[in-house]
């Protein structure tokens, strides 16, 4: 619980590039687990309500990654990545790369009008969390503070997400709120 509750905080530190850091490393938080039905996507929209400009996605192209995380660099939240991770070695890449902000740049052509001989630098560094079941590439999980989550025993009664906020409807808005002072402070 630490870890998670510590890589949200890190969410709100990060500033474009160019920026000054307060962290040179962005891990990513992967959840994993040997089966479905274990919690990752579940857990995974929890972080993401707490997190600081939270994008989610469940696919996501090579082009959109670079692009969306220089354009607005999000907190990213990639799900079901063992369904389309496999054979991605270029965006295993960008993935890589945005662990480190000093490295966190890839280079790509830009077009102007009709002339393609222009390049452009687009920043991949920032915060991300992937979700899927088994285990990444050993670079990407090298950059990683793992989570894995088991399936619950059978006849364990959790409380249900639902009733907390029923009871507190604002708890995120407001550990969001938290989390920014803490930052801003």
């Amino acid at each position: 619980r630490s870890a998670t509750a510590y890589w949200v905080l890190h969410t709100y530190f990060i500033r474009q590039k160019g920026e000054r850091q307060a962290f040179r490393y962005s891990p990513v938080l992967l959840l994993t687990s040997p089966v479905y039905g274990c919690g990752k996507t579940v857990l995974q929209d929890l972080l993401a309500e707490m997190s600081s400009k939270s994008q989610k996605a469940a696919n996501i192209s090579m082009s959109s990654v670079f692009r969306l995380l220089h354009a607005k660099q999000p907190t990213l939240f990639l799900d079901e990545i063992d369904t389309y991770f496999q054979n991605r070695e270029e965006l295993i890449g960008f993935l890589n790369a945005g662990y480190d902000e000093r490295v966190g740049t890839v280079v790509r052509q830009s077009p102007k009008g009709n002339d393609w001989s222009e390049t452009a630098e687009f920043s991949v560094w920032g915060a991300k969390c992937l979700a899927g079941i088994g285990s990444l590439v050993a670079t990407l999980e090298s950059r990683s503070i793992k989570i894995r989550l088991e399936r619950k025993p059978q006849g364990h009664i959790l409380e249900r997400v639902h009733d907390i906020l029923a009871q507190d409807p604002d708890l995120f808005l407001n550990i969001r709120r938290k989390c920014l002072r803490f930052a801003i402070d």
